[in-house]
This record gives C-alpha cells, sequence and structure tokens, in this order.
C-alpha cells in the first residue's frame, strides 16, 4: 500500500488498519502527500519501483 500522510479523501488510518489486519503488506506512508498528488513525490516513485521489482 502507499498512502499520503495528508490523504483527505481516504484517512491514511485505514491503511493502519489494512496494514494491522495484514501484517505481511507493505505500507508506504508519502509524507506531504494528499490522495491524487503522490506521483508528484520521489518517495512515491521509488517505492512504486520497488514494489514492482518484487513481483
Amino acid at each position: 500500500m502507499i498512502h499520503g500522510s495528508e490523504d483527505s479523501l481516504i484517512a491514511p488510518r485505514h491503511s493502519d488498519a489494512l496494514k494491522a489486519v495484514a501484517p505481511r503488506a507493505g505500507l508506504l506512508r508519502i509524507a506531504g502527500a494528499g490522495h491524487n498528488d503522490l506521483q508528484d513525490f520521489d518517495a512515491y516513485r521509488s517505492g512504486f519501483a520497488d514494489a514492482l521489482s518484487r513481483l
């Protein structure tokens, strides 16, 4: 999962709850990102590339 820390559409607590019930799932919280601007952050691009490389 990749979630922006400033997401006002889906609160970050929801990804925390998903992580709690699926502990093997990864969670990358992008500091300062909202819901629709994740792709503007370097941390998103590198995290997404890392996830793809593990498939």
